[in-house]
């Protein structure tokens, strides 16, 4: 489990750009496949890895940022850390691309989303 984040000057910041549908099929699988994308913690990396492209890539194109942290066992990962608010804008855009995800888990997801936006917001 991550323990501190480092290097907050090396955080790449990226606005998205237009989505196409390729785009939204590979979020799609990363909202299916992973549980932190569908989180309400905007502290929380939604994704790691132990290279950087990957999580800069994502921020690229679909907005966050890219940062570095140490683990506790002092291995260095970089996150792609996404604001609850953009989770929600990315988690409506797929909906149409969603194809391994129960009603019940969608529902789910989509409320505790929005409350989680809504709560942001006082």
């Amino acid at each position: 489990m991550p323990s501190k984040r480092t290097n907050p000057t090396k955080a790449k910041e990226a606005k998205s750009t237009k989505l196409g549908k390729e785009d939204l099929i590979y979020l799609a699988c990363l909202f299916e496949a992973t549980l932190n994308i569908r989180g309400t913690n905007s502290n929380s990396a939604v994704a790691i890895a132990a290279t950087p492209e990957w999580p800069r890539e994502m921020a690229k194109t679909y907005g966050g940022k890219a940062e570095t942290f140490t683990a506790n066992s002092g291995k260095d990962f970089v996150g792609w850390y996404l604001p609850v608010n953009r989770r929600l804008e990315l988690w409506e855009l797929v909906q149409p691309y969603l194809r391994g995800m129960s009603e019940a888990d969608r529902e789910k997801t989509t409320t505790k989303l929005t409350k989680a936006v809504n709560s942001a917001k006082f």
